[in-house]
């Protein structure tokens, strides 16, 4: 047993006064003979005998009353096997508060947060004199704050203005806090509190952890087990190569986080916060569905698009995905070819495309390797014979940052100081060889590839051209063979890099080498590779994930200090690093999702997609069974319970008996009254 007011202990030394008052009146008086009393003495004795009965009886009642009116004030407690070394002694309280992305959650009851904030505060009512309390919140671990029990407003206030995180509860970060925390503090008792809706899968994640021997753990959770969700998961681009006043297809993933079935919801496109197209869809319970849409862009630049539930969902966070559409207002060409034949035929090959559209650059084929690559949206190579290692390690950066490359080939090149130099940057495997003798052509040709798409009719590939010279090129395990040779060797190889891609070609551009450039495929498969590569990745390598922080390489000639426009209205600056392959910028913790824009003045020169976190989506109560086990059989308090303090404290001291106590002292109230006025009846 124990005590939760022990200050009331010292009043049990009232229950003597009802035996000192009794001793006080037995006090013997001097004995006088008379008489004429003996007889009536001998009358009382049997009497006599009864009331000391009595009085006996009442001096135990009025003591025992006594005991059990100091007991009702120092409320006792029965420890049983949940309660655990609890005492008076001060207490170091972690109060973790769950504001990560889920509990923007709204339900029947209000939102989560707002749940969360009304089931903290039975917490701080806990707090006695001498103990501390720190509130951490779980998407900001680091914010958290230490007060004394003198001090709870603060607390209070805190988390009336707390708002949620776009990401999940950062769990690592917030046990650190903790243990930390306990660690430090002199205070022998020890309670951790977790209270949020514990719908992220991050607790899943959770490891084991057991607490010491003076420390308490409770998990409360609030709201309902399980939540409907509708979210828009993905955005694909159906096109790869972007044009304005091009018809765009559009693909959006939409889910149904629910059992129950979603009809006639209405799905919209935005371009530029212009809403463009828009569907009704039909959902099945926990059913996922792609729909397409079609949308025709009206100016070139990097356009903000996004795909957006109109309907009512308790969860908006995942509402609207965001992705952006690079769509070039012309095609920046930087042309590398030592022999000046094949400038005419690349000229005479990209002349009947729009002239507006293609910029091409002829350098130099030595000065190239020094010059800025910035500006260029692709860069092709014609018959290269080397590079140095200085300008490879450019031309890659270049492409890693979403920049392209087009490559043919030379019959006089230094195939293995390309294949080590590069090539090898680019994450080609390289050259086995030269290919010379009877002439080859296509084999079977990947019509479903993007840069044939409106190329050719119905009828199907033209006939090939036919090729006597082609470098013997290896097919690394990441490397699409997009055209082959009849013999089985690659004609034509694409490679994703980084956020760029590469297309290169087997073959030189020599009419004495074969017949290609005189086909009519030459010209607009080399349109279409150039337009192709330009496109960047187009599927989420210019997207960024809200809670984890990025940095950007931008092909700037100078390093200077750059602005960006976060979605929220703020304004960040940006401290720039040189870098090979132009200025590199660290952008802090994303916040909240939708575009941000990294400006130079008011110019845009680069434009990032936010979202959050793809696992958030459902919001189905994790097990609270097997998150207890991990923090080391931590006790669940239930939703529905409407004095968690109550239950906390007989978890601390154990089952409190003051109520069972209390009904004792009245009924020993009540003997003591009918005792107390039976013996002034018989007295009388």
């Amino acid at each position: 047993m124990t005590f939760l007011y022990t200050v009331f202990i010292p009043a049990l030394a009232a229950a003597t006064i009802p035996i000192l008052l009794h001793l006080l009146s037995r006090r013997r008086l001097p004995l006088i003979s008379f008489s004429t009393l003996e007889f009536l003495q001998k009358l009382q004795k049997k009497k006599s005998r009864r009331v000391q009965i009595k009085q006996l009886i009442l001096l135990i009642i009025r003591t025992l009353a006594i005991i059990a009116l100091v007991l009702v004030f120092a409320r006792p407690a029965l420890r049983g096997n949940q309660a655990g070394t609890g005492s008076a002694a001060a207490v170091e309280i972690a109060l973790v508060v769950d504001n990560s992305l889920n509990s923007a959650t709204e339900t029947r009851d209000g939102q989560i947060l707002r749940l969360i904030n009304s089931r903290a505060q039975d917490i701080f009512d806990l707090c006695g004199t001498n103990d501390r309390i720190t509130l951490i919140p779980s998407a900001q671990p680091s914010r958290r704050i230490s007060v004394g029990s003198g001090q709870i407003d603060l607390l209070r206030d805190r988390l009336d203005n707390l708002n949620y995180g776009f990401w999940g509860p950062q769990l690592i970060d917030t046990r650190s806090k903790i243990d930390s925390l306990l660690a430090e503090t002199p205070r022998f008792n020890r309670e951790v509190y977790y209270v949020g809706g514990f719908y992220s899968p991050d607790w899943d994640s959770l490891t084991q952890s057991n607490p010491g021997e003076t420390e308490r753990r409770y998990l409360l959770p609030v709201g309902p087990e399980d939540n409907p969700n509708l979210s828009v998961d993905k955005i694909t681009i159906g096109n790869a190569i972007l044009q304005r006043n091009r018809p765009i297809e559009i693909n959006a993933t939409l889910s149904n986080h629910s059992s129950k079935s979603v009809e006639n919801a209405i799905v919209s496109v935005y371009l530029d916060g212009e809403r463009v197209a828009q569907s009704s869809v039909n959902l099945p319970g926990d059913g996922t569905v792609i729909k397409d849409f079609a949308i025709v862009p009206d100016k070139s630049g990097k356009l903000a698009c996004s795909v957006k539930w109109e309907s009512i969902d308790p969860f908006k966070a995942d509402d609207r995905l965001w992705t952006i559409l690079d769509i070039p207002d012309s095609l920046r060409i930087l042309a590398i070819a030592p022999q000046s034949v094949s400038r005419v035929i690349i000229d005479a090959a990209l002349s009947a495309s729009e002239a507006s559209f293609i910029q091409m650059t002829w350098a130099d084929p030595v000065k190239w390797e020094t010059m800025s690559l910035a500006g260029y949206d692709v860069i092709l190579m014609i018959g290269l014979q080397s590079t140095s290692a200085g300008a490879s390690e450019r031309v890659a950066e270049f492409v890693k940052q979403g920049g392209g490359a087009v490559i043919f080939q030379s019959p006089n090149a230094d195939l293995a100081g390309l294949s080590r130099g590069l090539w090898s940057k680019l994450g080609f495997v390289g050259a086995k060889g030269l290919n010379v003798g009877e002439p080859t052509g296509w084999g079977s040709i990947d019509l479903e590839h993007p840069i044939f798409n409106g190329v050719f009719d119905d009828k199907g590939a033209p006939r090939t051209p036919l090729f006597d010279v082609s470098v013997d090129l290896a097919v690394g395990k990441n490397d699409q063979v997009v055209i082959p040779l009849s013999n089985g060797k690659p004609f034509l190889l694409e490679r994703q890099v980084n956020r760029g891609k590469v297309m290169m070609y087997s073959v030189p551009v020599d009419p004495a080498s074969s017949n290609f450039v005189y086909s009519g495929i030459f010209a607009p498969l080399l349109l279409r590779s150039l337009s192709y590569v330009a496109s960047g990745s187009g599927d989420g390598f210019l997207e960024w994930e809200t809670g984890k922080s990025y940095k950007v390489i931008l092909p700037l000639s100078k390093a200077q200090n750059i602005q960006m426009s976060v979605p929220n209205g703020d304004q960040e600056e940006l401290i720039p690093r040189p870098v090979v392959g132009g200025v590199e910028y660290e952008i802090g913790k994303v916040n909240v999702p939708g575009i941000y824009d990294l400006k130079i003045g008011n110019r845009i020169i680069a434009r990032y997609a936010a979202n959050i976190p793809s696992d958030q989506s459902e919001l189905n109560r994790r097990e609270l069974g097997e998150i207890a086990d991990r923090l080391g059989n931590c006790m669940i308090i239930s939703p529905e319970d409407e004095n968690p303090s109550e239950t906390i404290i007989e978890a601390r001291f154990g089952r409190e008996i003051w109520s069972q106590i209390a009904a004792i002292f009245i009924a020993l109230l009540a003997v003591e009254s009918v005792l107390g006025r039976s013996g002034k009846r018989e007295d009388g």
